[in-house]
């Protein structure tokens, strides 16, 4: 069973476990504390170690097809591309029409990349990490959406900021509008050159106070 603590940093759980020398940033002491904080958690496992070979007995013939399935599709990964992947997840899990998201890893699939590799590039892509973002703003022919929390610490050459109407941004029901005029700057912040604002209706109190009107 898990501790009852906040987290499970070293720090925590050193002080829950009481080690004799506490973490505290410096590498020997840092290991030794580790060392210790294990030999109170194998203490703690040894007296359940029944009940879990109780349970795996209990639930193998469950979950050994799902093992085996998790184990193909880890080989799956090595040795087939992103879009006939996808084709074969779809098919196993009955997905509907796949062909637009089908089309968009084969477009975007760098065939000079092992499989594995090409999925893990293409998923920083669709997560638009900030990596991704930056490859998205230099030297390609496209327009990147992004949140204003994505856009922070990034930089382009225009920001479009539309729908910035009363009781959409800041969002009426929101709370901590401190946070909103803050993330309100950073888009303010984010272009090289152009700016474009736009609103209709009642515009933002964020609008009005930024064009002073």
């Amino acid at each position: 069973m898990a501790p009852p603590v906040p987290n499970y940093k070293l720090e925590t759980l050193a002080r829950h476990f009481q080690v004799t020398i506490q973490p505290n940033h410096r590498a020997i002491d840092d290991a030794k504390a580790t060392v210790e904080l294990l030999g109170h958690l194998l203490a703690r496992l040894s007296p359940q170690s029944d009940g879990r070979t109780g349970a795996i007995a209990r639930y193998h013939q469950r979950l050994y097809p799902l093992a085996q399935q998790m184990a193909g599709w880890r080989q799956a990964l090595s040795h087939t591309r992103p879009a006939p992947l996808l084709d074969r997840l779809g098919q196993i899990l009955g997905w509907g029409d796949v062909a637009p998201l089908r089309d968009f890893l084969a477009a975007r699939d760098d065939d000079t990349l092992d499989p594995f590799t090409a999925l893990r590039e293409l998923l920083d892509y669709a997560a638009m990490a900030k990596n991704s973002l930056d490859r998205i703003a230099v030297g390609e022919n496209r327009l990147p959406v992004v949140t204003l929390h994505q856009a922070k610490g990034l930089e382009f050459e225009a920001i479009f900021l539309p729908v910035l109407n009363k009781d959409v941004f800041p969002w009426r029901s929101k709370q901590d509008s401190e946070e909103e005029k803050r993330l309100f700057y950073v888009g303010l912040t984010r272009p090289r050159r152009h700016l474009f604002l736009s609103a209709h209706g009642t515009p933002s109190p964020f609008l009005t106070h930024a064009l002073g009107v």
